[in-house]
């Protein structure tokens, strides 16, 4: 399970808690939660387009090079 994925499971956690709580400061505080685990999921997510986008590029040979020079 990757981070986001653990994120959202808790988020959808505490949202469904929200659902079942006895009243609404409980439900406040539950959904509070779920906003927080939400904010780690994107954050995440930001984090990982930003290294995806610094990963070098793959080595390709390039078109009419010979196959020696790359042996």
């Amino acid at each position: 399970m990757t981070p986001v994925e653990h994120f959202r499971r808790h988020a959808d956690e505490c949202r469904q808690a929200a659902r079942v709580a006895p009243d609404r400061e409980s439900q406040a505080t539950w959904r509070r939660l779920a906003e927080r685990w939400e904010y780690c999921t994107a954050l995440q997510e930001q984090r990982s387009a930003s290294a995806r986008r610094r990963e070098p590029p793959k080595h390709r040979p390039q078109p009419n090079t010979p196959i020696e020079a790359h042996a």
